[in-house]
């Protein structure tokens, strides 16, 4: 019974699909306009922590959607591996940020409060927003010169249960149990650096919201036992049917449904980590623990340097309830076929016409180079005899 989200299976007509997201932006926004985020002032606060309300409205909101992650996945409303999660730069991430809060601090606003408050007819917003859009005619123009900066130090789909190895129900669990301390602890900074600055501090909460905030780490460990417990009961691993998959397949399939996909690289840890990883490519090593808690309707394409030997999979697998592939060429091919300016001959008459006419475009879309257009032929002219008429001529 997966329920969300909603476009994963097709049942949502194409068309339509903006509807629900012009709904959810719509109440998003009123509801930052209702906690305040649409004044620069109280934006700007938090930067001299006399004013923590946009770290408890932001952590709670995080917390709060991590918990109803953990249950509806557990539950089986919820297909964790249809969510789109966005492969993660490094550095071009932490200059960015950077960046971000420079703008924040200066303009009081980021650009999704700056449209709240535009929406609310303040001019500041209205400055701000033309600024970013300066900004990103900016970064468009110079992007010939940063943009091997811009894909560099690239981690794949990097998350925080893969990262500190806990599994998404502790991690839930350590989230919520964190916010009820941080936001306690931020009531005391308030109190401490608003009588510094002479300014006046915001109402406490209430004991509503303390009641809330306990309510919310017993949901965060609710959440977590069902995620350990339900998968258990789910019955005994069903082998997989390994289906194959070619690399211009893929590459079409990542280029028109990114979503459709999840993409394991499985090779050694040591060969996974290198550059050469497959873009938006997890490493099956940091899935394996969470392959049971997965139902997803996603095609999962595994490959290796070369194509995988299905007999030496790790037997984790089989509890994938999802349909499987394993790429044909594996990661060389894909090197020679899609990142390879110029494919070798050979690799390209094996191709059909069709695909051979879409290497190029594929290269130049996962690598940025240019598209090499071919001029087209010069018209042949063609002398005409010219007719001797009579009369009037």
């Amino acid at each position: 019974m997966n329920l969300f989200p909603v476009f994963s299976d097709g049942s949502f007509p194409a068309a339509l699909q903006f509807i629900p997201a012009v709904v959810i932006g719509f109440f998003f926004g009123f509801v930052l306009e209702r906690s305040g985020f649409g004044n620069a002032r109280i934006l700007a606060a938090q930067f001299y922590l006399h004013n923590m309300r946009v770290f408890k409205v932001m952590f709670g909101a995080i917390v709060t959607a991590a918990v109803g992650l953990a249950i509806t996945s557990a539950t089986g409303l919820l297909d964790m591996s249809a969510l789109f999660i966005p492969e993660t730069f490094a550095w071009p991430h932490l200059v960015g940020g950077l960046l971000l809060g420079v703008g924040f601090i200066v303009s009081g606003y980021c650009p999704g409060t700056a449209i709240v408050a535009a929406a609310s007819a303040k001019w500041d917003a209205v400055v701000t927003l033309v600024g970013v859009v300066i900004g990103s005619v900016v970064f468009g123009e110079m992007y010939g010169f940063i943009g091997e900066f811009h894909v560099s130090s690239a981690l794949g789909v990097f998350t925080l249960p893969d990262w500190l190895g806990i599994g998404m129900p502790l991690l839930v669990a350590a989230l919520a149990l964190i916010a009820v301390g941080a936001f306690f602890g931020a009531e005391l900074v308030e109190k401490f650096f608003a009588a510094r600055s002479g300014k006046v501090k915001e109402a406490s909460m209430n004991s509503l919201g303390k009641l809330l905030l306990v309510g919310l780490s017993g949901a965060a460990v609710l959440g977590a036992a069902l995620f350990l417990v339900l998968p258990a009961a789910t019955g005994p691993a069903v082998t997989p049917a390994y289906s194959a998959i070619s690399v211009i397949e893929l590459a079409r399939m990542m280029v028109e449904e990114p979503r459709s996909i999840y993409l394991v690289d499985a090779r050694e840890d040591a060969a996974c980590q290198t550059s050469d990883r497959l873009p938006a490519a997890i490493c099956l090593a940091d899935i394996t623990g969470d392959l049971a808690y997965m139902k997803p309707r996603q095609l999962l394409v595994l490959y290796g340097e070369e194509q995988v030997d299905a007999s030496r999979l790790p037997p984790e697998l089989a509890r994938y309830t999802g349909r499987v592939a394993l790429l044909v060429e594996g990661a060389r091919g894909w090197n020679d076929l899609v990142v390879t300016p110029e494919p070798a001959p050979e690799l390209l008459a094996a191709l059909t016409l069709a695909d051979r006419q879409l290497v190029g475009a594929l290269n130049a879309y996962f690598t940025g180079a240019k598209v090499q257009v071919q001029a087209a032929a010069p018209r042949p002219k063609v002398k005409r005899k010219l007719k001797k008429s009579g009369g009037c001529s």
